[in-house]
Order: C-alpha cells, then sequence, then structure tokens
C-alpha cells in the first residue's frame, strides 16, 4: 500500500476530534483495526517488518506504540521532540511543527517535518536490532544531543 486515507467525508471535526495536519475531513477511527490486519498479513507473506513513512508529526506519535524510525539517530530526534513539546496536546504539538513554531536549540533551525521509515519489526532478527547494544545507544545520543523550544507565532523564521 503506497498510500491510504481512513477519513469519513460525512463526519465533521468537533472539540473532541479537532482536524490535524493533513486531515481534509476526521478520521474513520479503524486505524488500530486495519494496521492489525496489515502486520498479520506482512506476518504470514514473510516479511522482516511493516514500514510506514509518517507524512505528519502526529502519524508518528500514533504509529509509535508499534513502530520505531529505522535510523536510531532519527528515532532519538524524534524522542527529544516529544519530551521537548510534552506540555501541548498531540493536535496543538503536531500544529506547531507544520506552521514552522518549533526550533532547534542551540541556533534556532526551524523544525521542518520530513518523512523517514518507521519499522513494526516482525521477525526475531530485526526485534532483536531494534533493542540492541548499537541501535539503543545511538537512540539515546540523538535525544540527548537534541532539544527543541516553541516559537513564539511573532518570532520571525530562520
Amino acid at each position: 500500500v503506497h498510500w491510504l486515507s481512513l477519513q469519513d467525508p460525512r463526519a465533521e471535526f468537533s472539540p473532541g476530534r479537532p482536524k490535524l495536519p493533513g486531515q481534509v475531513y476526521p478520521g474513520l477511527g479503524i486505524g488500530r483495526r486495519l494496521l492489525s490486519r496489515l502486520l498479520a498479513w506482512a506476518h504470514h507473506w514473510g516479511k522482516d517488518a511493516l514500514v510506514n513513512y509518517p507524512a505528519h508529526y502526529h502519524n508518528a506519535v500514533f504509529y509509535s506504540r508499534l513502530f520505531r524510525f529505522l535510523s536510531a539517530q532519527r528515532e532519538g530526534r524524534m524522542c527529544a521532540l516529544r519530551r521537548d513539546l510534552e506540555s501541548l496536546s498531540v493536535t496543538d504539538a503536531s500544529w506547531a511543527v507544520e506552521q514552522g513554531r518549533v526550533a532547534e536549540d542551540p541556533g534556532g533551525k526551524v523544525l521542518r517535518w520530513r518523512p523517514s521509515e518507521m519499522v513494526a519489526p516482525i521477525t526475531r532478527v530485526l526485534k532483536t536490532y531494534m533493542k540492541s547494544d548499537e541501535y539503543e545507544p545511538a537512540v539515546a545520543a540523538g535525544r540527548e544531543a537534541t532539544h527543541y523550544r516553541l516559537l513564539e507565532r511573532r518570532e520571525k523564521k530562520r
């Protein structure tokens, strides 16, 4: 599957289900069931992992229950981003990233979201790698070396 939209064109956004970046309509609420089915198929077909490229920050947060970035450095940077935006709801954090209101410190370079491979490992080999003495310290190093701050709406972006 190269792209899939799980949105309900008959539904309306509400305070309980606010619009997220990239959405035209609210979600269908079937993401978990579909993901379970895709993982089952991938396992049945003998695949090593299920791969996705989260188009937005909130997608990566939602996928993070089962998926991790294949790049340990990228995973660490995502952990840092979640840590530094934890005072915001996922919706508000995703909009802040989308609107260029998150900067990396030091330096103040504005974060621009770039989709990158996240994997849900299926085979023992890949699961072992994602918990390895190579991957985990690299994640920690990326997390500790990276810090973000929320920009005020009036601050100029670099």
